[in-house]
């Protein structure tokens, strides 16, 4: 009876390296499931009379764990971001008609008050120009001090 060696190491460092290229040809990050993918075909391909160290093992699924916890994060961030743009959105264009409604009633009251000026009698639109006058003489004044 012939036995036949097997050289593990090669077989997982050729599956490494062949994830490895086909993960950097598609330009796209290194995901949790090619993660997942890369630790099952290590533990399937290990040498059963030369287990993986239990603390190398450990410290991938710890890098697994941390993978999926940021991809996570990150999709949180994204989702947070997107609500807030939408909420900057929708305060913008309320803050845009509250603009627009103000600016319509100070047009109706200018207007209001320039129909009420030009009804009152000349002796008062004269005593009225010279309080503005003087107003405008003190604030000048004021503003000099």
């Amino acid at each position: 009876m012939t036995v036949s060696s097997v050289d593990s190491t090669s077989n997982v460092s050729s599956v490494s390296t062949s994830t490895s290229t086909s993960m950097m040809t598609k330009n796209s990050p290194l995901d949790k499931n090619a993660f997942l993918k890369l630790l099952v075909t290590q533990l399937q391909y290990q040498d059963p009379l030369n287990p993986m160290n239990d603390t190398d093992f450990i410290a991938q699924l710890a890098q697994f764990s941390s993978l999926e916890q940021m991809q996570n994060l990150n999709e949180n961030l994204k989702a947070i971001g997107s609500e807030l743009m939408d909420s900057i959105d929708n305060l913008s264009l309320g803050l845009s008609v509250i603009n627009d409604n103000i600016i319509s009633i100070a047009k109706d009251i200018l207007d209001k008050i320039d129909g009420l000026r030009s009804n009152l009698p000349d002796e008062l639109k004269s005593n009225i120009e010279a309080i503005e006058e003087l107003t405008n003489i003190k604030k000048g004044h004021e503003s000099y001090l």
